[in-house]
């Protein structure tokens, strides 16, 4: 790997340190049903496949219309069995990221507050108005320099 990568990687792991142990368990939740979810898709191909073939056994006379219809019938419950499945673990995994990404932003802005009021009081003379609330609900002071994450430091 690249520094420039590298670097990247970890800024981007440096978020996930104000995740706590059940935002962790919800962001795993949320990325199996992603997996999950995604996995289902091949699923539908085939079960597509399979009633093509036999629209195709029936089309050729190979098989009678109560076979035929019993097939579709079949093939239909696992088309809606799959999609049920992919909407209920879609549904439960946007869900899980929806809320530990809120758990992670909710503490890293009491992190930064924490921070910021154990200034001194010099610092927001220098600062002008209301630049501790706009630090606090956005982040352009930071996004120009990502070398200034890469350190501990509480100073923001």
């Amino acid at each position: 790997m690249t520094r420039a990568w590298c670097i990247v990687l970890m800024l981007y792991q440096r978020v996930f340190r104000y995740a706590d142990r059940l935002d962790r368990i919800l962001y795993g939740v949320a990325f199996s049903g992603g997996i999950a979810s995604g996995a289902a898709l091949p699923l539908m191909t085939l079960v597509f496949g399979s009633s093509t073939s036999t629209l195709g056994d029936y089309s050729s006379g190979q098989t009678d219309p109560q076979e035929f219809q019993d097939s579709v019938n079949h093939l239909v419950l696992y088309f809606v069995y799959l999609f049920v499945g992919r909407f209920v673990i879609g549904y439960i995994s946007t869900l899980c990221i929806c809320i530990a990404a809120a758990r992670t932003t909710n503490s890293l802005r009491k992190a930064f507050l924490s921070a910021l009021l154990r200034q001194e009081i010099s610092h927001f003379d220098m600062q002008g108005n209301g630049s501790a609330a706009i630090q606090v609900t956005t982040s352009t002071k930071y996004s120009f320099r990502p070398e200034s994450l890469l350190t501990r430091d509480t100073r923001w």
